[in-house]
């Protein structure tokens, strides 16, 4: 994992944003989930950012 993410440092922010959220998933960390998804929703260049509203909206529709 080192290599590729030396290899291909774009990847790196991704790869540090699926460890964080698995690791708030792993502790059963309630506010850290949120704080992952807050900074997920609020701001347009996170690389999930469109895939996270399309569930938000799916989970919100009555």
């Amino acid at each position: 994992m080192e290599q590729c993410l030396e290899s291909y440092p774009n990847v790196h922010p991704i790869y540090k944003m699926v460890q964080d959220y698995r690791e708030g998933i792993r502790q059963a960390d309630y506010h850290r989930f949120l704080r992952w998804l807050r900074h997920q929703l609020l701001d347009s260049k996170q690389p999930f950012f469109i895939h996270m509203l399309a569930a938000c909206a799916a989970i919100c529709r009555p």
